[in-house]
C-alpha cells in the first residue's frame, strides 16, 4: 500500500503538540492482492494461502474476487495467473 504523511506541530499555551497524518491509499487494480501496485505470483501465492485458511495480513479481497462471485477459490488465482501471462480474464 502507498502511504501519504503529513506531520505537523503545534505550540498552544506553551504546550507542543505533534500530529501526523496518515492516508493510505489502497490498490484498486484487480489481481493486485497485496497492495504492492503489482500483479505477480506473488499475488496468485495470497490467493492459494486465502483457499488455505492461511490470509495474508494485507489482503485485498475486492482485488483478489477475479470472477466478481463474492467467493474466493483457486479460479481466482488462476484468473490471476492469466492475468500474468497477459491471457484475457
Amino acid at each position: 500500500m502507498k502511504c501519504l504523511e503529513k506531520s505537523i506541530s503545534i505550540n498552544e499555551n506553551g504546550k507542543d503538540f505533534n500530529v501526523t497524518l496518515t492516508v493510505n491509499k489502497v490498490s484498486r487494480i484487480r489481481g493486485d492482492v497485496n497492495g504492492d501496485y503489482e500483479v505477480n505470483i506473488t499475488d496468485v501465492l495470497a490467493i492459494v494461502d486465502y483457499v488455505l485458511d492461511r490470509p495474508l495480513k494485507v489482503f485485498l479481497f475486492p482485488n483478489a474476487d477475479m470472477d466478481q462471485n463474492s467467493e474466493i477459490n483457486i479460479t481466482d488465482a488462476l484468473k490471476v495467473v492469466d492475468v500474468i501471462l497477459g491471457k484475457e480474464v
